[in-house]
């Protein structure tokens, strides 16, 4: 089963600092908005490397969250970088302690949504199937707040291809950082393009603004007694 919650990427291999351009580029974009101090979620952290660098290279001021399915893992992670980054939280990962920990401003999946052992689309789609793909992407988009950025790099599929990709638009860097090293598929089994690959750094749309209060609907006019009847009367005939 490869549902939120379970292990998707077989490989714990990581090391620190692998996506400076992309790193910088989110940092950038969260800069612009006026997001000072975003919170950040390293989803699949492995042993914590990821987060770490995020913390003392691109978001000094956040808190960043790291979650991984392997307990093993995330102890390590704690020992690692748990004392000498205060600003580092790791957790095992489940939706239910994702979303504990959220919402978030940007989410980093990076070489995890993806099945290395699988070389044909057939064996992907029986290892880690479309519908396992979109749920943990639908997972990622409910702790992501409105104006956030998702990041899933090297992954078997394409996020366009979610139900979520309707809440994003793309964020094309000057030459799309395209890094995928293992084929990416479309759900019918062909192979996915150009467009698909790019989009690995997704704007989540803003929450629309609230529509406005109706305008109070008019006191009705008090019924007359007979006597303001006959005052109004007399005044009518002066």
């Amino acid at each position: 089963m490869t549902a939120p919650g379970t292990r998707v990427h077989t490989s714990p291999h990581t090391v620190p600092n692998r996506h400076p351009r992309i790193f910088g580029l989110v940092a950038d974009h969260l800069k612009s908005r006026g997001v000072v101090a975003p919170k950040i979620l390293s989803y699949g952290c492995s042993s914590g490397e990821e987060a770490a660098t995020l913390s003392e290279s691109y978001f000094p001021k956040s808190t960043v969250v790291g979650v991984d399915v392997v307990p093993d893992l995330v102890e390590t992670a704690r020992k690692a970088f748990g004392a000498s980054h205060p600003r580092v939280v790791f957790d095992v990962s489940t939706p239910e302690s994702i979303a504990r920990h959220g919402p978030f401003d940007a989410i980093f999946a990076m070489s995890v949504l993806c099945r290395v052992d699988c070389k044909t689309f057939a064996a992907l789609q029986a290892a880690f199937p479309p519908e396992n793909f979109a749920a943990h992407v639908a997972l990622l988009d409910s702790v992501l707040k409105p104006g956030g950025v998702l990041v899933i790099l090297n992954s078997s599929y394409s996020v366009l291809d979610t139900p979520s990709a309707a809440n994003y638009s793309v964020v094309h860097p000057e030459g799309a950082p395209v890094s995928h090293y293992l084929p990416m598929y479309r759900p019918d089994g062909t192979e996915a393009g150009l467009a698909h690959k790019c989009a690995v750094v997704l704007a989540k749309n803003a929450a629309p603004a609230p529509a406005p209060a109706p305008a109070p609907a008019p006191a009705p006019e008090k019924p007359m007694n007979w006597r303001a009847k006959k005052r109004s009367a007399r005044r009518a005939g002066r």
